[in-house]
């Protein structure tokens, strides 16, 4: 594996997404999918520490608290419950039947926080 390689795809893509994210909360509409794409740049920024730590392929998988584990990152319990919340997104957004759960939640005043906060953990991983 060239783990170079690998961290350069999962911050690129990352990146990408969270341009998405951003177009999307900019735009006022389908805010839902706004918290998607932020659970998407967490969950890519965590596998590209994965690969850079372990020298190894991330583990297909979207649960951030346990890739923050895999990847060495230390969680305070606010980031961890952020974290926490955050996979829900990735669920919810994934099965139709819990789809109107998130249609929902994502008002814009809730999507703002989380996109905010989505910013701020972007950051701090990188």
């Amino acid at each position: 594996m060239n783990v170079k390689r690998q961290v350069e795809y999962w911050l690129k893509t990352a990146q990408s997404d969270f341009d998405t994210a951003q177009t999307i909360f900019e735009s006022g509409k389908n805010l839902h999918h706004c918290l998607f794409f932020c659970h998407l740049v967490l969950e890519k920024e965590l596998k590209a520490i994965v690969a850079k730590r372990t020298k190894s392929l991330p583990p297909r998988i979207h649960d951030l608290e346990v890739l923050a584990k895999r990847g060495m990152v230390q969680l305070d319990p606010e980031t961890k419950d952020f974290f926490s919340l955050m996979n829900s997104f990735n669920l919810e957004a994934r099965y139709p039947d819990e789809r109107f759960r998130i249609y929902k939640k994502a008002t814009r005043k809730y999507a703002e926080r989380l996109f905010n906060k989505t910013k701020e953990n972007f950051a701090w991983l990188k």
